[in-house]
C-alpha cells in the first residue's frame, strides 16, 4: 500500500468516527438528561412531604407514566450507545473500531490534529492541550472495547457489565407486557453505573473530536442540579394548588359549624 493510500485510510477512518461522535454525543446528553429529571423529581419527593402530597392529589396516575417514560427512555438510550459495533450501529464501540489501529491513533496524537491550524503560540498551553489529547484517548481505549463481549487490547471491558444489567430492563421494556419500576434501587444503581462509564467517554470523544471539555454536561450531580428548571412549574404549581384546596376545605369546614 502505498503512503498516500494509507494516509487516506487513516483520515476517512476518522471522519467516520467523528460523525459517529456527533450522533453519539448527542444521545449520551438525553439520557443524562432524562436521568437527572428523575432524579431531581424523586429528591424532591422526598425531601419536600408537602409537594409529594401534592402531587399524589392532583397526578395521581399521570406521574408515575412521567417517570416510567423517563427511565424507559434513559435504558433504551444507554443501550444504542454501548451497541456492538456495525454499519447501522452508532454507538462507542463503533468509534472504538475505527480508531484502534496504531496509525489511527498516532495522528490523533499528531501536531496537525491536536493543535489544529493555526497552532497556539503558547508553549505551556500546546503542552497541556497534547496532554489532555494523551489520557482522553488512552482513557478511552481502555474503557470502550471494540466487542462489549470482551476487551481485544487486554484490559477488562467496562461496558459489558452495563449492558448485562440494562439488557433485562430494556428487553423488559420493549415486552410492552412488563413494567420497570424506576423506584427500584438496584435498578437505579446500574443505570448510574453505565451512565459513569458512558458519559465519561463522550466527554472524551469531545475532547478527542472537537477539542472541547465538557465533561461537565455529562456530570449527573450537576445536571440534576440544572435540571431543577424542568420541574420548577410543576413544583411551584402543585404545591399552590394543594394548599389552596387544604384552605377552601379548612374554610368550608368552618362555615359548616
Amino acid at each position: 500500500m502505498s503512503r498516500t493510500a494509507s494516509v487516506q485510510s487513516v483520515e476517512e477512518r476518522i471522519q467516520i468516527a467523528k460523525r459517529h461522535a456527533h450522533r453519539v454525543r448527542e444521545e449520551v446528553r438525553h439520557a443524562v438528561d432524562c436521568w437527572a429529571a428523575l432524579e431531581h423529581l424523586h429528591k424532591l419527593r422526598t425531601t419536600d412531604k408537602v409537594f409529594d402530597k401534592a402531587l399524589e392529589c392532583n397526578f395521581p396516575s399521570g406521574l408515575r407514566k412521567v417517570c416510567d417514560a423517563l427511565f424507559a427512555e434513559t435504558v433504551a438510550t444507554l443501550m444504542r450507545a454501548i451497541d456492538q459495533p456495525g454499519n447501522d450501529r452508532i454507538s462507542l464501540c463503533t468509534i472504538a473500531c475505527c480508531i484502534r489501529p496504531p496509525e489511527v491513533q498516532q495522528y490523533l496524537l499528531s501536531d496537525a490534529w491536536v493543535y489544529g491550524t493555526p497552532a497556539p503560540g503558547d508553549e505551556q498551553y500546546r503542552i497541556e492541550l497534547r496532554r489532555h489529547q494523551e489520557i482522553a484517548l488512552a482513557r478511552f481505549s481502555r474503557d470502550i472495547p471494540n466487542n462489549w463481549t470482551n476487551c481485544d487490547h487486554g484490559g477488562k471491558s467496562l461496558v459489558k457489565p452495563g449492558r448485562t444489567a440494562l439488557r433485562p430492563m430494556r428487553d423488559k421494556l420493549l415486552s410492552h407486557s412488563q413494567a420497570v419500576n424506576s423506584d427500584d434501587i438496584s435498578c437505579a444503581d446500574a443505570v448510574r453505573k453505565a451512565l459513569s462509564v458512558v458519559g465519561n467517554n463522550a466527554a472524551r470523544i469531545d475532547l478527542l473530536f472537537f477539542r472541547f471539555d465538557s465533561e461537565a454536561q455529562y456530570d449527573l450531580p450537576t445536571q440534576v442540579s440544572v435540571s431543577g428548571e424542568v420541574w420548577k412549574d410543576l413544583y411551584l404549581g402543585s404545591k399552590r394548588r394543594y394548599v389552596d384546596a387544604i384552605s377552601e376545605d379548612e374554610k368550608w369546614a368552618k362555615l359548616d359549624k
